[in-house]
């Protein structure tokens, strides 16, 4: 198991890999009935991340295993009114 983690700016060319990696662990929300107007399907998510990750101080952080990514984490400073 490898562990990379990504900055602000670093991330951005894997959204994807992030979003698809969150749908996956997820199915109990993307698989539902009514997932894309309660924005749980995988392109909501990659716009929902992308926002997360312009803000400055934000961090990603992905887990790989033979080369192949299973597992991600991200987190952003926030505002207590976000």
């Amino acid at each position: 198991m490898v562990i990379r983690i990504y900055g602000p700016g670093q991330a951005s060319p894997l959204l994807d890999t992030v979003a698809d990696i969150w749908a996956d662990a997820h199915p109990e929300l993307v698989d539902a009935p009514g997932a894309e107007t309660a924005d749980f399907f995988v392109p909501a998510l990659h716009r929902q991340i992308t926002g997360h990750l312009k803000w400055q101080g934000s961090t990603t952080v992905i887990a790989y295993a033979g080369g192949t990514a299973v597992g991600i984490g991200y987190a952003f400073p926030c505002t207590a009114a976000y």
